[in-house]
């Protein structure tokens, strides 16, 4: 059985509803930046370089940063760091609970500590 994930224990603990986890998730994917749009706002590789690897992806299954390295547009120490500053920037759901004021910071960072201590990934007081 997979593990439950932060939203699910907000919505099971009465915190935020499905409603508020499906906007939290689309605030989430919406302010992520794919790799793609990070390329070129790096100015790692033009538009139409990235325009020309996506028609790629159409029959190709592999990743955008894969394809860009295989065609010789960026090197994979340029992947590297775009992937590096792709994964400072991404929004785990509990920021993006507090961003879309579904719950504070402080009810947010001590549901995420009960969370933790439930998951067995943080030591602390269970209440048994």
């Amino acid at each position: 059985m997979a593990k439950e994930r932060f939203g699910e224990y907000l919505v099971r603990m009465g915190l935020i509803d499905e409603e508020s986890l499906k906007r939290a998730l689309e605030f989430q994917q919406k302010n992520d930046m794919p790799i793609g749009q990070m390329a070129m706002s790096m100015g790692f590789v033009p538009t139409l370089s990235v325009e020309r690897i996506l028609k790629t992806q159409a029959s190709d299954p592999r990743r955008f940063g894969e394809l860009a390295v295989s065609m010789g547009m960026i090197t994979q120490e340029t992947l590297d760091e775009m992937l590096e500053a792709q994964q400072k920037n991404h929004i785990r759901i509990g920021e993006a609970t507090v961003k879309c004021e579904m719950l504070t910071h402080e009810v947010k960072e001590k549901s995420l500590k009960q969370f933790l201590i439930e998951r067995g990934e943080l030591e602390g007081d269970t209440g048994q």
